[in-house]
């Protein structure tokens, strides 16, 4: 326990000031024979503690406490979840007797320790499951989140209950072990040896054109197998379209084919593949793999020209690969045919001088990728759309560049960013480009400014009824990758270029309903939908409810949009395998819009392709990191081993300041004199 005070010297001060009132009290007593010297020094005594006491409490004094606490170490319990522990023939063990087991051993050795359970299959989570029904495995998610949650605390032992297999994630050999405490592994699945030829990965484009040649790739794999002749069975919607012999090398037990096909039905298409032979295979659901392909009757065709690589140039272009409705070819400028530009409904320009000349009598969107480098504001196009001053203007300097910040433009409201985009835009890298200040009249329309001048980045202009855009600053690639090490996914960047090409190709329409809306998704992901209205003017606005009917092979079902800001959003949660119909619908008042289309949910079949046990790979981690591996069987002997190790436990430090005036005891005292005093002075009648 220390003190604290703010001044020394007041004490003193306070103590004398108490002395002179004490002894001002009594000093008429002192000099009267009649009272007894000992009750006077102890009566004096009484006034001086209770009157120095009450001032000083008046200084609030603090006291700190220090208050030791000590913790059990902790040990980390993570049982594995995945469906792959059900595929072996301990199945029923491992549902019906095993639980109890370790409920057993974990009550063994809580004695001397603190227990955390977990379980782990597409990430982890607190407390124990045995239900085995995550779809995949993530090893590396235990180390990660071990890492992230518990470095500070006083860790004795890792557990890790699992078959090893795993399917997604990092692979677990490779990864750094910086711990300095044991992780042990209880070796769990089947890993007997059987007769297997699974599916490995289908490789293929999911939308394609109609009429158009496309191809599977099957990757096979195989395990003692004593037949090496298969039949491939193709299926398409449930019809059977083709069959293929296939002879799997002895020697080898990886084997790759490629099956073309023509695009010659619209929509969406289920196609399954159906491997078959002779062997006796304990898994049969690692044979059969479905998948879907969208063929589209007509895209929007957006040709990318270009006079410079970049960076940039694949990050635009894998935007659109992952956009079903839109198609993108990519040439270089000086191989470009001038006669094919009609057949496009929007022609980006990247870096290209002569975009300018190719474009102005192209009754076409078009959007100008300049790069850092200076417009030719003196061009025909530009001609009355800039300020007077702008154009007589001839000292522009090309080599004012360097990294610029942006804003986003708040009087933009031709469409809405997505959300996310926004709540990330001031930690986005910068772009690379011009520094030199110009202005632009009332027509343009800005998305993007810059911070120190407010200098447009990206904005829009109306011209010949048709709408173009103009990006002043390059480096869009690094946008694309921050994003995705933020949240693990290409979407939010993906959605920002497809909302401005969208915005382009489409300005002309009238009222109409735009949607984020992805063509395909698998069943253990969260289908979210956000879409945006715009009136006749092309503002945008919420008043109307938006409705969402989905029709699957056998139900359909309702929803309705949330209003957020000025645009709708709606989750939809996990949706089972297979294809859905979708019929977007706004109610006005003299009118409905409707927005129709179609999205695919794949099936997650990870934990299929491979069921047999990886006990290499669990003794590994533990020889790397000091532990032991135990079999179920052998469950006692590494909780004898953990019972015998002597943990250290954890001292806690807690210290608060604590003011001197909530003590009680210091308020017993100063009653306790006074109230002494008081019966003496009556006793010995002192007035």
């Amino acid at each position: 326990m220390k003190f604290h005070i703010d001044s020394p010297f007041l004490i003193i001060l306070l103590f004398s000031i108490s002395l002179l009132i004490s002894l001002y009290t009594y000093r008429k007593y002192f000099s009267n024979p009649k009272f007894s010297r000992k009750i006077l020094y102890f009566l004096f005594s009484l006034r001086l503690v209770a009157l120095f006491l009450v001032l000083f409490l008046l200084l609030n004094p603090v006291v700190e406490l220090i208050e030791k606490e000590y913790k059990k170490p902790k040990i980390l319990f993570f049982q594995d979840n995945s469906a792959s522990l059900l595929s072996g023939k301990d199945s029923v063990f491992h549902k019906q007797e095993y639980p109890k087991m370790i409920d057993d051993f974990i009550s063994d050795i809580s004695n001397k320790y603190d227990i955390k359970l977990f379980s782990f299959g597409e990430k982890v989570r607190d407390s124990l499951f045995y239900d085995y029904s995550d779809k995949s495995t993530n090893i590396s998610d235990i180390f990660n989140f071990v890492d992230n949650n518990f470095h500070k605390d006083n860790i004795s032992h890792i557990i890790v209950a699992s078959d090893g297999v795993f399917n997604i994630g990092y692979n677990p050999e490779y990864i750094d072990f910086n711990f300095l405490f044991p992780i042990n592994t209880i070796l769990l699945g089947d890993k007997k040896e059987y007769s297997d030829i699974k599916i490995l990965d289908i490789e293929h484009k999911k939308n394609i054109n109609l009429g158009a040649d496309f191809s599977f790739d099957l990757s096979l794999s195989y395990d003692n197998i004593k037949n090496n002749n298969i039949i491939i069975d193709v299926y398409n919607n449930k019809e059977l379209v083709r069959t293929d012999n296939v002879k799997l090398p002895l020697d080898e037990n990886f084997y790759k084919i490629t099956l073309n096909f023509n695009a010659n039905n619209s929509g969406i298409n289920n196609y399954t593949f159906d491997v078959k032979s002779k062997n006796i295979e304990d898994n049969l659901s690692n044979n059969i793999y479905s998948t879907f392909i969208n063929v589209i009757e007509k895209r929007k065709k957006i040709l990318l020209i270009y006079e410079l690589l970049h960076p940039d140039i694949n990050s635009i272009t894998q935007a659109c690969y992952d956009n079903a409705y839109v198609e993108i070819d990519v040439v270089y400028v000086n191989d470009l045919d001038k006669n094919i530009l009609n057949i496009y409904d929007l022609i980006l320009f990247y870096q290209v001088n002569s975009s300018l000349d190719l474009s102005y009598n192209i009754n076409k969107p078009c959007l100008y990728f300049m790069g850092s480098s200076f417009i030719d504001f003196k061009h025909m196009f530009f001609k009355g759309l800039l300020k007077e001053e702008i154009i007589n203007t001839n000292n522009l300097k090309h080599s004012n560049k360097g990294d610029v910040s942006f804003d986003l433009n708040k009087d933009f409201k031709s469409y809405k960013l997505d959300n996310v985009l926004v709540n990330y835009l001031d930690l986005l890298p910068p772009l690379f480009a011009s520094k030199n200040y110009f202005g632009l009249n009332s027509n343009f329309n800005i998305l993007f400014q810059e911070k120190s001048n407010n200098n447009p980045l990206l904005f829009f202009v109306d011209k010949n009824q048709n709408q173009s855009g103009f990006v002043l600053g390059e480096g869009f690639w690094r946008w694309r990758q921050y994003l995705y090490n933020q949240t693990n996914t290409h979407d939010i960047f993906n959605f920002f270029i497809n909302d401005i090409f969208q915005f382009l190709v489409f300005s002309n329409n009238k009222s109409d309903i735009k949607l984020n809306f992805k063509s395909n998704y698998y069943e253990n992901e969260n289908i979210l939908v956000k879409a945006q209205v715009y009136n006749d003017l092309l503002q945008l606005n919420n008043y109307n409810n938006l409705k969402l009917l989905i029709k699957g092979q056998s139900d359909s079902f309702v929803y309705s949009f949330s209003r957020i800001s000025d645009y709708y959003n709606l989750d939809l949660g996990k949706f089972a395998p297979g294809y859905y119909d979708y019929i977007v619908s706004l109610h006005e008042e003299d009118d409905t819009l409707y927005n129709i289309g179609g999205f695919v949910v794949h099936p997650f079949i990870l934990e299929d392709v491979n069921t047999k046990a990886n006990h290499d790979l669990l003794k590994l981690i533990s020889i790397e990191n000091n532990g032991f591996f135990v079999e179920i069987d052998n469950l006692s002997s590494l909780k004898d081993s953990i019972n015998s190790f002597i943990p250290p436990s954890t001292e806690i430090i807690n210290k608060k300041n604590v003011g001197l005036i909530h003590f009680k005891l210091i308020f017993f005292v100063i009653l306790l004199c006074l109230l002494i005093e008081w019966v003496l002075r009556r006793f010995n009648s002192l007035k």
